[in-house]
């Protein structure tokens, strides 16, 4: 999968622990942040994936998720991680249809991965 310039803005910021990167729909319809830590070589972290409530179901949030994996792939990572809530058990749902798995379950969350290889 090739970014296309014209659909999504990518930022990037450098940080002491890392690099994250926002990814935002230039239509305004979803966002998403991958984070990677230098202290986890071998995984990405995803957080804050959003989309507007009149255009879900129409597969913007699974595109995003995409292009999270291709970022962490051009990187070198091996896994995607990230966090859910254990009350929202139709999102916990919806990242195992996309291939995320749950690796620990915290008080309120669960941490899932997606393995890359």
């Amino acid at each position: 999968m090739v970014i296309d310039s014209d659909k999504y803005f990518i930022h990037s910021n450098a940080w002491w622990w890392g690099v994250a990167y926002r990814i935002i729909r230039r239509d305004g319809a979803g966002i998403v942040g991958v984070n990677f830590d230098n202290s986890m070589p071998e995984t990405c972290y995803i957080d804050g994936l959003s989309v507007v409530e009149n255009e879900k179901g129409k597969g913007i949030g699974r595109s995003l998720l995409e292009l999270c994996e291709v970022i962490a792939r051009q990187e070198g990572k091996t896994f995607l991680s990230l966090s859910a809530e254990k009350d929202r058990q139709w999102l916990v749902e919806w990242y195992k249809r996309m291939g995320f798995c749950i690796y620990s379950i915290e008080d309120h969350t669960f941490l899932m991965i997606k393995c890359l290889k």
